[in-house]
């Protein structure tokens, strides 16, 4: 909450008010998506460069995204909220 409020004074203090309506507002949303993306790859550790994307016990996944949604519906749920 801390650090919201933080962005949303920073953003506010260095910007016109003119620009903070018409763009300005989204900086802190950006910045805040931009930072949970990293955190989440920080989790993830190195990637093995001999597995092909989306790969599932040896075999290549037709539809990723519904093989996510079936498998792990709280991973993805947490991840977007």
């Amino acid at each position: 909450m801390a650090l919201s409020t933080l962005a949303v004074l920073l953003v506010s203090s260095t910007m016109s008010r003119a620009d903070l309506l018409s763009w300005g507002w989204r900086l802190p949303f950006v910045a805040s998506g931009v930072g949970r993306a990293r955190v989440v790859d920080a989790a993830e550790g190195p990637r093995d460069a001999g597995v092909p994307p989306f790969a599932v016990a040896g075999t290549v996944v037709r539809r990723p995204i519904a093989e996510l949604l079936r498998r792990q519906p709280k991973v993805l749920l947490a991840c977007v909220s």
